[in-house]
């Protein structure tokens, strides 16, 4: 059984301000939410009428399509490196939209390359109608922090996409995204600035790294990984520099048997969640040795060598 209320305010004056009133209707127990906002149109795009791919497993939702209920908004969709970009999602419809973790993409051979790793994050609450979200990207800079999301060094110029909210209609999930057109200075690989130590032996270098913190970390939060020179074979994926630079445990490797041929391997000692974002996540201990295990190596390729990363048998 459904009712109707009037909602009744003086002629004159700013009676309801924008935002999400909470209505409680005490005789029949029930609640309702009205929401009132300021439809501003969102502003002409540069990209208008650029035909692109959508992005992997979703339909895209593209700000340049000029659509006017659900989108995402970018200071600029052009910019030049370090600049801090921020995205706003709106919500002016009927739609369940959620904002998600933020993902960036690079276009790359007509198609879009996902460059951080996947989030661990909760899934946030639903926005209600006429509210927005924002989030802040800081591109070309280093991070402060190792699981940074925030903060995207290594990225050179291109196209790139960032993905910010999701909703569903009728039975697709669409993905809410905007289009940035990046240029800056050439990049190349170099160590992060959360690297403290580094020692030889022979062709093996060893090497430390933290937050900048200068807390000590606990044992259960470190963990080490071994990245070594493999034979060329059928790799499970290939690493982008702008993937590289995203992932520390793989910055923090490569860098160096990047820059040195006499190097056949690198362990890196570092934070659970680095390695866990190359090696995924660490399993429950083992019943009989108490120890958490991990998955097997990764084979990858990386501006044309093969790599393998492991955790080392004689961590």
């Amino acid at each position: 059984m459904g009712r109707a209320y009037d909602l009744v305010s003086p002629a004159t004056g700013d009676c309801l301000v924008p935002g999400v009133y909470r209505f409680r209707e005490d005789r029949y127990g029930g609640t309702f939410t009205v929401s009132v906002w300021k439809p501003d149109p969102p502003p002409e795009s540069r990209f208008r009428g650029t035909a692109v791919p959508d992005l992997p497993a979703c339909a895209t939702h593209w700000f340049h399509e000029g659509e006017r209920e659900v989108y995402l908004e970018p200071t600029s969709e052009a910019v030049e490196t370090p600049v801090t970009l921020r995205v706003t999602l709106h919500d002016l419809s009927d739609q369940r939209v959620v904002p998600t973790a933020v993902q960036v993409f690079r276009l790359v051979d007509g198609e879009w390359v996902a460059l951080l790793p996947p989030s661990r994050e909760p899934r946030p609450t639903a926005l209600f109608p006429g509210q927005t979200a924002r989030r802040t990207l800081r591109l070309g800079v280093e991070p402060a922090f190792v699981d940074s999301r925030e903060t995207l060094p290594g990225l050179r110029s291109g196209r790139y996409a960032v993905l910010f909210g999701a909703y569903r209609d009728v039975e697709t999930t669409r993905c809410v995204t905007a289009m940035v057109q990046v240029t800056g200075d050439p990049v190349s690989l170099t160590p992060s600035d959360f690297v403290t130590r580094t020692s030889r032996d022979g062709g093996v270098l060893s090497v430390e790294a933290g937050p900048t913190s200068s807390a000590p970390q606990p044992d259960e939060d470190r963990a080490t990984i071994a990245v070594g020179r493999a034979p060329a074979a059928a790799p499970e994926t290939t690493f982008l520099l702008e993937q590289v630079f995203q992932r520390q445990a793989l910055r923090d490797t490569l860098a160096f048997l990047h820059a040195d041929q006499r190097l056949s391997r690198v362990r890196l000692t570092t934070t659970t969640g680095a390695v866990a974002e190359v090696l995924g996540p660490a399993s429950a201990p083992d019943t009989g040795s108490g120890e958490h295990t991990r998955r097997g190596p990764v084979t990858f390729t990386f501006d044309g060598a093969t790599y393998r990363a492991q955790v080392p048998a004689d961590k």
